[in-house]
């Protein structure tokens, strides 16, 4: 089991990640509103502004303050 340190005291298994997508992805908006009352939805970005989503095999959907890129490079890691 491969673990992601997202954010301070905030971890995500790696292998459960089903993907990423950027926060500029033109359904990203109705995403959140249909998560938005629900507790599948968890803000990790802390007051910063939201760069990816992540999304995982469970239905939980995951805003965080790192780019793709920082994402992909952490996941690299942990699954060497």
């Amino acid at each position: 089991m491969s673990i992601i340190n997202v954010t301070k005291n905030s971890f995500i298994i790696a292998e459960r990640i089903h993907s990423i997508i950027p926060e500029n992805f033109s359904h990203y908006k109705r995403l959140k509103k249909e998560h938005q009352n629900t507790t599948s939805l968890v803000d990790l970005t802390y007051g910063k502004s939201v760069k990816s989503i992540i999304f995982t095999d469970s239905g939980h959907m995951f805003l965080t303050a790192l780019s793709i890129d920082k994402v992909l490079e952490k996941m690299r890691k942990v699954m060497e």
